[in-house]
Protein backbone atom coordinates (compact mmCIF):
# COMPACT_ATOMS: atom_id res chain seq x y z
CA UNK A 1 0.00 0.00 0.00
CA UNK A 2 1.20 3.20 -0.81
CA UNK A 3 1.59 6.09 1.69
CA UNK A 4 0.55 8.75 -0.98
CA UNK A 5 -2.78 8.99 -1.71
CA UNK A 6 -4.16 9.52 -4.84
CA UNK A 7 -6.23 12.36 -4.53
CA UNK A 8 -6.06 14.95 -1.13
CA UNK A 9 -8.61 14.18 0.80
CA UNK A 10 -10.47 17.66 0.57
CA UNK A 11 -10.27 17.14 -3.40
CA UNK A 12 -11.55 13.65 -2.84
CA UNK A 13 -14.65 15.40 -0.71
CA UNK A 14 -15.87 18.03 -2.94
CA UNK A 15 -15.33 15.72 -5.85
CA UNK A 16 -17.97 12.97 -3.92
CA UNK A 17 -20.20 16.41 -3.18
CA UNK A 18 -20.21 17.61 -6.73
CA UNK A 19 -21.77 14.07 -7.80
CA UNK A 20 -24.21 13.90 -5.04
CA UNK A 21 -25.64 16.97 -6.37
CA UNK A 22 -25.53 15.92 -9.80
CA UNK A 23 -27.33 12.75 -9.04
CA UNK A 24 -29.97 14.29 -6.84
CA UNK A 25 -30.77 16.74 -9.37
CA UNK A 26 -31.63 14.14 -12.22
CA UNK A 27 -33.61 12.33 -9.57
CA UNK A 28 -35.62 15.60 -8.22
CA UNK A 29 -35.92 16.12 -12.05
CA UNK A 30 -38.03 12.45 -12.83
CA UNK A 31 -39.38 13.06 -9.44
CA UNK A 32 -40.83 16.21 -10.40
CA UNK A 33 -42.69 13.81 -13.54
CA UNK A 34 -46.67 13.52 -12.51
CA UNK A 35 -49.38 12.03 -14.04
CA UNK A 36 -50.27 8.79 -16.32
CA UNK A 37 -49.24 9.89 -19.54
CA UNK A 38 -52.11 8.96 -21.88
CA UNK A 39 -54.65 10.51 -24.14
CA UNK A 40 -57.40 9.99 -21.46
CA UNK A 41 -56.22 11.83 -18.76
CA UNK A 42 -54.49 14.54 -21.41
CA UNK A 43 -55.24 16.33 -24.71
CA UNK A 44 -52.55 15.47 -27.70
CA UNK A 45 -50.72 18.45 -26.96
CA UNK A 46 -50.32 17.60 -22.81
CA UNK A 47 -49.02 14.10 -23.83
CA UNK A 48 -46.36 15.48 -26.10
CA UNK A 49 -45.11 17.48 -23.25
CA UNK A 50 -45.00 14.81 -20.61
CA UNK A 51 -43.14 12.55 -22.98
CA UNK A 52 -40.56 15.34 -23.87
CA UNK A 53 -40.39 15.99 -20.28
CA UNK A 54 -39.84 11.90 -19.19
CA UNK A 55 -37.50 11.48 -22.04
CA UNK A 56 -35.38 14.61 -20.78
CA UNK A 57 -35.19 13.78 -17.28
CA UNK A 58 -34.27 9.85 -18.37
CA UNK A 59 -31.60 11.48 -20.55
CA UNK A 60 -30.46 13.51 -17.78
CA UNK A 61 -30.68 10.26 -15.14
CA UNK A 62 -28.70 7.98 -17.81
CA UNK A 63 -26.13 10.91 -18.54
CA UNK A 64 -25.87 11.48 -14.79
CA UNK A 65 -25.10 7.50 -14.22
CA UNK A 66 -23.31 6.61 -16.79
CA UNK A 67 -20.22 9.17 -15.78
CA UNK A 68 -20.46 8.42 -12.30
CA UNK A 69 -20.44 4.49 -12.29
CA UNK A 70 -17.39 2.67 -13.21
CA UNK A 71 -17.09 0.97 -16.45
CA UNK A 72 -17.80 -2.73 -17.08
Amino acid sequence: MSDKLEMPLEDFARAVSKENARLRAALRNIKSLTGEINTYNYDHNDVVALNEAFIEAVSIAIETLSESEPSD
